[in-house]
C-alpha cells in the first residue's frame, strides 16, 4: 500500500513539475507548492507530501500535493474542524449537538458543572457530570437531580425535579467556524489546482486565497473578495481584485 502511495506521489509530482516549466523554464525538476509557492526539488521527496483535498477522516479520496510545511499546518487545525463540519452535516435531521467533541462546562439550574453531553439514538439530549471537573458545591447542588456518573435525560420523568434548565456551551465546531471556512476555501482552491495545475494557481487574483489558506485569516480574505465583487459589479470590463 505504501509503495502504491509513493508511486502515485512521484507520478503526480513529476506531472506538476513538468507543468511548472511552462511558466518557469529554468526550474526543471522542481515542484512548486500551490499554497506557499515554495520550490522543492523532486529529489527531496520527504518535503513533497500527498494531501487529501477533503479530509481522509470523512471519506475524502481525491489527493493533491503540498510541501510538508503547508500540509502539516492544514492538518493541525483546519482539516480537523472542516472534517467535523462535513461529518456532522451529512447526517439526516442534524443539529450542532451532534458534533463529536462535546466536552466542556454547562449550567444545570444555574449551577456550573463539567462533563460531556450528546444526542441519544432516540434524539434525547444526555448529560454526564464529570466529578473531577465539578466543584464540591456544584456536585452538592445537582445531587438531588441525579447521581454523578449517571446519564441525565432530557425527559423530566427521569429527574427528581420536573423543572430543569440546562445551558450548553457553544459547540466547538461553531467556535472554530473560521477554520471551517478556510477549509472550504482551501479545498476548492486545491481541487482546481488538481484539475488545472499552475495555469490556475499562478493567476494574480488568487494571491488573496493563497494567503488566507496559509495564514488562516478568513476575515481579511472575505473583505477583499467583497471589494472585488463590488468592483466587478460596477463594470463587467473592470474586475479589480485587491490584495
Amino acid at each position: 500500500m505504501a509503495s502504491k502511495s509513493r508511486e502515485r506521489r512521484l507520478k503526480l509530482a513529476g506531472r506538476f513539475a513538468e507543468s511548472a516549466t511552462l511558466f518557469y523554464p529554468e526550474r526543471v525538476g522542481m515542484f512548486l507548492c500551490p499554497t506557499c509557492l515554495t520550490w522543492v526539488g523532486l529529489d527531496d521527496q520527504k518535503s513533497i507530501t500527498e494531501a487529501h483535498i477533503i479530509p481522509d477522516a470523512v471519506g475524502g479520496r481525491l489527493v493533491t500535493l503540498l510541501c510538508r510545511s503547508c500540509n502539516s499546518a492544514f492538518g493541525t487545525k483546519r482539516d480537523k474542524w472542516f472534517g467535523e463540519y462535513i461529518r456532522v452535516f451529512r447526517q439526516p435531521n442534524v443539529t450542532l449537538l451532534h458534533v463529536t467533541e462535546q466536552r466542556g462546562y454547562f449550567d444545570i439550574n444555574g449551577v456550573r458543572v463539567g462533563g460531556t453531553f450528546s444526542i441519544s439514538a432516540a434524539g434525547v439530549i444526555e448529560l454526564l457530570i464529570d466529578e473531577s471537573r465539578t466543584s464540591p458545591e456544584g456536585r452538592a447542588a445537582v445531587a438531588n437531580l441525579a447521581a454523578p456518573g449517571r446519564w441525565l435525560s432530557q425527559d423530566p420523568a427521569d429527574w427528581d425535579s420536573s423543572t430543569v434548565t440546562v445551558t450548553l456551551p457553544t459547540p466547538p465546531v461553531v467556535v472554530h467556524k473560521d477554520s471551517v471556512t478556510i477549509g472550504f476555501l482551501t479545498a476548492a482552491y486545491l481541487l482546481w489546482f488538481r484539475a488545472l495545475g499552475y495555469s490556475w494557481v499562478l493567476q494574480n487574483h488568487l494571491g488573496l486565497v493563497r494567503r488566507a489558506a496559509s495564514d488562516g485569516n478568513v476575515n481579511g480574505a472575505a473583505t477583499r473578495v467583497q471589494r472585488s465583487v463590488a468592483a466587478k459589479n460596477r463594470s463587467s470590463l473592470d474586475w479589480v481584485w485587491h490584495y
